[in-house]
C-alpha cells in the first residue's frame, strides 16, 4: 500500500507555511508564516496532531524574512516553550541558518563594545523589530546581554535541536538525510557560496554603517544579523505589475516577458530541497536562486533525461519570475503546481510563470497540470479560463475563501 502523502498548504498571506505529512507518524513544517497565520491555522493544526499522539519531525525555517519566520518567532517557539516539555507540540529537530552559520571570523563573546558599535548593533534591531510582527510596527523590548531575542536566541534559551542533521553547522547542499525508512531529504539550496554571499553582505552592511570593531559571537551580534534580514528589502529582479495593467489575450504572450533572477543575497541562502517518499518526489522551492536549484538537480538527478519528473512542484518565491526561471520550468515537469501567496506586496505569482508552466508541451500521455493556490489571486483569476485550461491541458484547484488547501499526493 502507497504511502500517503498530504500537504497542507496554510493561507499565510504573502508568506509561506507548508505542512507535510507522509503517512501517519512523520510530518515536517516549512516555515511559519506571520503570527496570524500561526495563531489562527498552524497551532490549531499542531495541537491536532499532539493529541494524537504525533509530534513534528522537522521545523524547517527556510531562511530569515518576515513572511517566513514571523510566526516561529512570535507565536510557535515562545508558546512551545522548553524542547523537553512542549506546550504545543514535541518538536524533534529545527533547521535554521543563522549568524553562528555564516562561518565568519569572530573574536570571542565581549560585551564591552565601543558605545558607537553597540549603538549601530542596537539600530540593527530596531530597524528589523519595526517589520517583525506581521508588518506592524512595534516599540523595541530591551535586548539581554546574555539572551537572543528572535529564533536563534529562542533556540538556545528553550534548548532545541538546532541543525543536529549538519552537525550544528549549515544546512547547506549537498546533504542527504534519511527521514525514515522509506522518506529521504536532499538538501538543494543553499549552496556555500550563498551562504558566504550573505555573509559579505552583511560586513558591508555594518561597514557601511561605520561599525569598527571586529565580529563577534554573542547574543547582540545574533539578534543585529536576524533583524537585519527581517528588514533588508527584497532585491526582486523583475518587478510585476497589476495584473490590471498587462492583460494578455493569450498566455503564451506572457513568455515575452524578459528573464533577470533575482539576486537578493537573502533568498540566495533560503533552503530547498528534494523530498523522496515511497516513490514519490516533491521539489520544496522556498526562496531559492533558479540558477541554484538547476545546477544541484543536475548533479542528483545526472542519470536520468530532462525534463525531470516531481509529484509535485513548491514554485520559489510565491511564483517570483525571478526566482523560476524558463529554463529551470522547461527542466522539471509536474501534475500538480503549488502556489503560496495571496498576491499582496509583489503581485505574485508572475503571469510569465504560469505561462511558461501551462503552455510548455505535455510530457506525458493525458497529463493534466493541476495549479494549486491558496488564495484566488489576480493572477490566478487572469488563468481562470476554460478556453486556456482546455487548450493547455491544465486546471485550477484553489483554497476555499480563507481556508488551508490539502493535497493529497
Amino acid at each position: 500500500m502507497a504511502l500517503p502523502i498530504q500537504v497542507h498548504l496554510l493561507p499565510a498571506r504573502n508568506g509561506d507555511c507548508l505542512l507535510i505529512s507522509a503517512g501517519p507518524a512523520l510530518h515536517l513544517l516549512l516555515d511559519t508564516g506571520f503570527k496570524s497565520t500561526y495563531t489562527e491555522f498552524l497551532k490549531p493544526l499542531l495541537q491536532s496532531l499532539a493529541a494524537d499522539g504525533q509530534q513534528l519531525s522537522h521545523c524547517i525555517i527556510t531562511h530569515i524574512d518576515e513572511d517566513h519566520i514571523a510566526g516561529a518567532v512570535e507565536g510557535l517557539f515562545p508558546d512551545n516553550q522548553d524542547a523537553d516539555q512542549p506546550q504545543v507540540i514535541p518538536i524533534n529537530q529545527v533547521w535554521h541558518n543563522s549568524y553562528r552559520h555564516l562561518a565568519l571570523q569572530t573574536g570571542p563573546v565581549a560585551e564591552n563594545l565601543p558605545p558607537a558599535d553597540r549603538a549601530i548593533l542596537r539600530s540593527l534591531v530596531s530597524r528589523g523589530a519595526a517589520v517583525l510582527a506581521s508588518g506592524q510596527p512595534r516599540s523595541l523590548r530591551p535586548i539581554s546581554g546574555s539572551q537572543g531575542s528572535v529564533l536563534g536566541g529562542l533556540l538556545l534559551k528553550y534548548h532545541y535541536a538546532w541543525n543536529t542533521d549538519a552537525d550544528r553547522g549549515a544546512i547547506v547542499a549537498p546533504l542527504t538525510v534519511q527521514l525514515a525508512p522509506e522518506v529521504r531529504c536532499q538538501v538543494l539550496s543553499p549552496v556555500a557560496a550563498g551562504l558566504r554571499r550573505l555573509a559579505g553582505s552583511w560586513e558591508r552592511e555594518l561597514t557601511k554603517l561605520g561599525f569598527t570593531s571586529q565580529l563577534r559571537s554573542g547574543s547582540l551580534f545574533d539578534d543585529a544579523y536576524e533583524f537585519w534580514q527581517l528588514a533588508e528589502k527584497t532585491n526582486s529582479a523583475t518587478i510585476t505589475q497589476p495584473i490590471a495593467a498587462s492583460t494578455h489575450a493569450s498566455p503564451i504572450l506572457y513568455r515575452q516577458t524578459p528573464f533577470k533572477e533575482d539576486t537578493s543575497p537573502t533568498n540566495g541562502s533560503s533552503i530547498a530541497m528534494l523530498l523522496e517518499a515511497d516513490g514519490r518526489r516533491i521539489l520544496l522551492l522556498g526562496d531559492a536562486h533558479p540558477s541554484v536549484i538547476l545546477q544541484e538537480l543536475r548533479r542528483l538527478l545526472a542519470a536520468e533525461a530532462s525534463p525531470w519528473w516531481f509529484d509535485c512542484i513548491k514554485l520559489s518565491h510565491h511564483g517570483s519570475f525571478a526566482n523560476n526561471s524558463p529554463e529551470l520550468l522547461q527542466a522539471t515537469d509536474s501534475d500538480c503546481y503549488l502556489f503560496s501567496t495571496n498576491g499582496g506586496k509583489h503581485h505574485h505569482p508572475n503571469p510569465a510563470t504560469l505561462a511558461w508552466i501551462v503552455t510548455r508541451p505535455l510530457t506525458r500521455p493525458g497529463q493534466l497540470r493541476k495549479i494549486c493556490c491558496n488564495y484566488p489571486t489576480p493572477t490566478v483569476q487572469l488563468f481562470d479560463r476554460v478556453d486556456w485550461q482546455t487548450h493547455y491541458h491544465y486546471t485550477l484547484s484553489i483554497a476555499p475563501d480563507g481556508q488551508p488547501l490539502v493535497v493529497s499526493l
